[in-house]
């Protein structure tokens, strides 16, 4: 288990991918029709409820039960305060979780598969900064993947 410390919007941000989430810049979205673009964002965000759900503690089941019976499922922010009151409320009726000061929360979450990938993927980070290439100077990358050499994608932005 991990500890999981919500701290006011910072925590909201992070939830609802208003900060910048690093896999969505990797994998830009390429659709051009309003409409599907629309359906992808609204896919992505119930993905993240979905996961922010199953990363509950056990002491949320019947709160997480009722989440996902709502037709239509809650936002993100909603599910967040539902949580976070429930865990107030069990804070001061039965004093089994730390409740932090101010807008602060501690819950209890199991370590799910995304937290195993934003892992994962601070390992391969670190990794790329050791790397240097010998034919542009550049850092995170070498001669063999140098996109001056052999091209530009086109996911990437920065040409």
């Amino acid at each position: 288990m991990i500890e999981l410390h919500a701290a006011g919007l910072n925590k909201l941000g992070y939830l609802t991918g208003k900060d910048s989430r690093e896999i969505d810049k990797r994998r830009p979205n390429k659709m051009i029709c309003a409409a599907d673009l629309k359906t992808r964002r609204e896919e992505i965000q119930k993905d993240r409820t979905y996961d922010f759900l199953a990363g509950l503690d056990e002491g949320f089941d019947p709160v997480r039960g009722d989440l996902l019976r709502m037709k239509p499922i809650p936002g993100i922010e909603q599910c967040f305060n539902i949580v976070r009151r429930e865990a107030q409320r069990q804070a001061t009726m039965l004093g089994t979780r730390n409740i932090g000061e101010g807008s602060s929360i501690a819950m209890i979450s199991k370590t799910t598969a995304s937290s195993n990938f934003r892992i994962l993927q601070a390992t391969e980070e670190a990794e790329k900064d050791k790397l240097h290439c010998s034919h542009c100077n550049g850092r995170r990358h070498t001669k063999d993947t140098c996109f001056e050499i052999h091209g530009y994608p086109d996911w990437f932005l920065e040409k």
